[in-house]
């Protein structure tokens, strides 16, 4: 269980809000894509009955084909209500940000109301290993991390950036909580990647520092090369 709640989560299908996990808009658009059949308790009797034959039979193939061909046509079938599903619930938490720079694709955001943590070219695709870590199984590779220093960024902001513009973020906390929060310029590395596989925010100067005496240039200090992955 908790290894699909992982995967829901990593599809902005669910998210944790408050020590709880809800459903996301995007995730009551998949549940209402499928046939109602599939949560059934006849459904599940059925299987159950059919797992204790595979058992006793040891016909694991033909279950095997079974599930592949039920779970293609529901496939199918969601794909025939595609205009019924998008008058109902439009691009359920997902929208795009920009166009992508390396491939031409759109750059995505997904999650509950579009503030997904991550916003990703749409030609990247995913797929566990075999240690059951993520990895990245295709596409471009270009991937955002939409949250700075404990501040969701704009979709405007996360545009600006992937086009190589300084983009200033306002807002972020201290450690000192009786400090005030203060802003600060930042850039994306696009060349290099964090742990995660995601492009490396830079920190720049502080957006509010005074500026220098007799030079009118803004006084911040410098912070090159240290990147935030969350």
């Amino acid at each position: 269980r908790a290894a699909i709640i992982e995967e829901l989560l990593r599809a902005g299908q669910i998210e944790r809000s408050k020590g709880k996990i809800r459903s996301t808009e995007l995730g009551r658009t998949v549940a209402a894509s499928v046939s109602p059949q599939l949560a059934s308790p006849e459904l599940t009797g059925e299987w159950e009955a059919r797992l204790a034959d595979m058992r006793a039979l040891g016909d694991e193939d033909a279950f095997v084909v079974d599930a592949a061909g039920y779970a293609s046509s529901l496939v199918s079938d969601a794909f025939g209500r595609e205009s019924e599903l998008r008058a109902r619930f439009g691009a359920a938490g997902r929208h795009v940000v920009c166009k992508c720079p390396r491939c031409g694709r759109e750059v995505v955001r997904t999650g509950a109301d579009g503030k997904g943590a991550v916003v990703r070219c749409s030609s990247v695709t995913t797929r566990r290993n075999e240690s059951g870590a993520w990895e990245d199984a295709g596409g471009c590779g270009l991937k955002v991390w939409a949250k700075v220093a404990g501040v969701t960024l704009t979709d405007e902001q996360i545009a600006a950036a992937i086009a190589g513009e300084r983009v200033k973020v306002d807002g972020i906390k201290p450690k000192d909580p009786s400090k005030k929060s203060y802003s600060r310029f930042m850039t994306l590395d696009a060349s290099a990647e964090d742990g995660s596989g995601c492009c490396k925010w830079v920190y720049g100067e502080f957006a509010n520092a005074p500026a220098k005496p007799g030079t009118g240039e803004r006084g911040g200090k410098p912070f090159g090369g240290r990147a935030w992955a969350k």
